[in-house]
């Protein structure tokens, strides 16, 4: 940087030194705090809590306006991850060769599969 750069830098620190941002209003506030609650007055709040709703809708679908908990998040995925775990396991070792037929009498009974050319 030459000397006229930092020169110029200088300036507009002390320009923005003289801009006394820390004047109170009446309410106590800050003038920049005013400006920054006057911005953030234009933005509505991301997601489903901004949008206007009726009670009913927030009753039925709790789950878009509830925080994530991570303590039951947590087992409750790895129980769920277990239960496709033991279907995939089951299907897996699934004995091809029989089947489950209903007898006469209403029973359930395990008969091997036979081929029609036989």
């Amino acid at each position: 940087m030459c000397p006229s750069e930092f020169s110029r830098i200088d300036l507009e620190v002390k320009q923005l030194r003289k801009m006394d941002h820390k004047k109170t209003t009446d309410e106590g506030k800050t003038d920049f705090k005013e400006k920054i609650d006057k911005q953030n007055e234009k933005f509505r709040s991301p997601g489903w809590r901004g949008l206007p709703s009726t009670s009913a809708f927030r009753a039925i679908n709790f789950e878009l306006y509830a925080k994530p908990n991570i303590m039951v998040m947590g087992p409750g995925t790895l129980f769920f991850l277990g239960c496709v775990g033991y279907i995939i396991y089951m299907r897996m070792n699934e004995d091809k060769n029989s089947y489950t037929a209903m007898n006469e009498d209403g029973t359930l009974t395990q008969r091997p599969r036979t081929s029609r050319w036989d």
